[in-house]
């Protein structure tokens, strides 16, 4: 800490670690009660199965595009289910309704949302564009934008938030 960062899914895994030990939920419960529900996320849940019975028809499906131009499947690992680094399922109109509960300051406080999209300051004064959870280097325009992507086995994501702008890119792909 204060010299160096890394990013790093397996500290998400163990921070919902931490979610489920103080909450007495699991990471599933937890995100159901606490936002998913509240904000009337109905098409957003942290993917979880037992078996192949337990998919959700209704669901994109990843797939990876072969030399050959056929699709493969390509999706979630059944039995490595690791929980916290990933593995939220959701819509766009969803995660609209995420950045507008971050605009009005309904879904953190508004001293937590300014700690998250702070940029991290090392000991020697050096800077990295990373807040909690947020990457946040300007624009090539110099605005301001808060944002994070991912991607794990037939899926890409970004979700970006531009506050000078009050504008908000989703991008969700298989």
């Amino acid at each position: 800490p204060g010299e160096k960062w890394q990013y790093s899914n397996t500290g998400y895994s163990l921070l919902a670690s931490v979610v489920e030990r103080v909450s007495g939920q699991t990471f599933y419960e937890y995100m159901d009660n606490t936002f998913f529900g509240p904000l009337n996320m109905e098409s957003t849940a942290v993917y979880r199965v037992k078996n192949d019975s337990d998919f959700d028809e209704n669901r994109s499906w990843g797939y990876r595009e072969m030399l050959n131009g056929q699709k493969r499947p390509n999706d979630q690992i059944p039995l490595f289910n690791l929980v916290g680094g990933g593995g939220i399922y959701s819509t766009a109109a969803d995660l609209f309704k995420w950045s507008q509960a971050l605009d009005s300051g309904s879904l953190l406080s508004e001293d937590s949302w300014k700690q998250a999209t702070t940029v991290t300051q090392y000991a020697d004064g050096k800077v990295k564009e990373y807040g909690f959870g947020w990457m946040l280097s300007p624009t090539k325009q110099g605005k301001k934008s808060v944002r994070h992507s991912g991607h794990w086995r037939g899926f890409k994501a970004m979700f970006a938030k531009f506050p000078e702008q009050q504008q908000t890119i989703i991008i969700l792909t298989n």
